[in-house]
Formats: structure tokens, sequence, C-alpha cells
């Protein structure tokens, strides 16, 4: 993650292309102490009390989402070769011209 800012304004973000924005933004409070905000996408994910374990949450619903797309994508690849294959027995048995 990247430091957006610096003192009061202090912000982390990680971007993953255009999907996925998350942040970590330092929340300054007058009769509490400082704490950090978790979002993806504007999406609020939690509220920590230091930057690490603000990230964390980040990091981990990003790769959980890229696991997914990554599964997702494999699982595509597969269908796609075994229509393919069925094409090619079904031309091999003459049940297509």
């Amino acid at each position: 993650m990247e430091p957006l800012g610096c003192g009061m304004c202090e912000g982390w973000s990680l971007k993953m292309g255009t999907a996925y924005r998350g942040s970590v933004v330092r929340l300054v409070r007058i009769e509490a102490a400082p704490t950090w905000l978790a979002s993806i996408n504007s999406t609020y994910l939690s509220e920590l009390p230091d930057r690490e374990s603000a990230m964390a949450p980040v990091a981990a619903a990003i790769t959980h989402h890229m696991e997914l797309l990554l599964r997702d994508t494999e699982l595509r690849a597969r269908l796609r070769d075994l229509a393919t294959q069925c094409m090619q027995l079904r031309y091999a048995a003459g049940l297509l011209n």
C-alpha cells in the first residue's frame, strides 16, 4: 500500500486495476484515540486501532475476490475445452457435417 498524506490526514490505498480500490484512513476524534477505517470501493469493512490491523482485512478481502475470479476463469477455460472435445467427437462420429 502507498501513503496518501501525512499527519492528521494520513491514508493508504491498494488498487487492483479498476476492479478494487482498498483504502485505510486515519480517523482522529477529539475525545478518543485515533482509529483506522478500512474500506474497499468505498464500502466500510472495519474500524481498528492501528494501521497494520486495518490493512489486513483490506488485503484479505481483495485476495479472496481475486482468487474467486481466477477460479471462475479456470472453470470457463475447462468448459470451453470440454465443449471443443465434444464437438470434435461428434464430428468424428459423423453426427456433424
